[in-house]
């Protein structure tokens, strides 16, 4: 990949920061369904589970409906593997630092609640912005696995100092396999 594709990645097309913030969102999905459960006193029933639901499904549906679209696409980008790291350990300390602080959050006042939405926020922000929005439940749930790849020296579209992070069915990656991948945000590639 050359000097002036890499700098053009760095400068993310609008359609690209929705798909990473969607995915942000979606992986915050089980957050969301316990709250929807829990409930609190201070929205109603109706609406705060129609706002759960939405943040539910809105997210992953689009992301969905994203990854269905690359599975259309005729072309992709030619990949080599050289090593790679599994990081479906990523997705449980995931969703154990998720869960488990925000599930026990009294939501029973406003103070809570916003205190609460605002450290949501932090944490949205610190996703999106060190690139870790591939942690994402439903990829587990719908059998895909999550790869941190390190292309082969000169074998393929990316450098060998890039690290590209590959969401696929396969069980296992081996040293030089070959694959065609589709772009799905910047540094992530899936493999439909």
């Amino acid at each position: 990949m050359s000097e002036s594709q890499r700098h053009a990645d760095r400068l993310e097309k609008p359609d690209l920061l929705l798909i990473r913030t969607m995915m942000v969102l979606g992986g915050m999905s089980p957050l969301f369904l316990l709250w929807a459960i829990r409930g609190t006193s201070i929205i109603s029933d109706g609406a705060f589970l129609a706002i759960c639901g939405c943040l539910i499904v809105i997210p992953n549906l689009l992301l969905g409906i994203k990854i269905s679209s690359l599975s259309r696409r005729p072309r992709g980008v030619p990949l080599i593997i050289g090593t790679t790291e599994d990081r479906r350990q990523d997705i449980l300390v995931y969703l154990f630092a998720m869960l488990l602080p925000f599930y026990s959050v009294d939501l029973d006042s406003w103070r809570n609640m916003i205190a609460t939405t605002v450290a949501i926020i932090f944490i949205f922000y610190i996703f999106l912005t060190l690139n870790l929005h591939y942690m994402n439940i439903f990829f587990s749930l719908f059998r895909f696995r999550i790869f941190a790849v390190f292309p082969a020296e000169n074998a393929s579209s990316f450098t060998s100092k890039e690290t590209v992070i590959l969401i696929t069915r396969r069980k296992r990656l081996h040293r030089n396999d070959r694959m065609n991948v589709k772009r799905l945000t910047n540094g992530i590639y899936v493999e439909v």
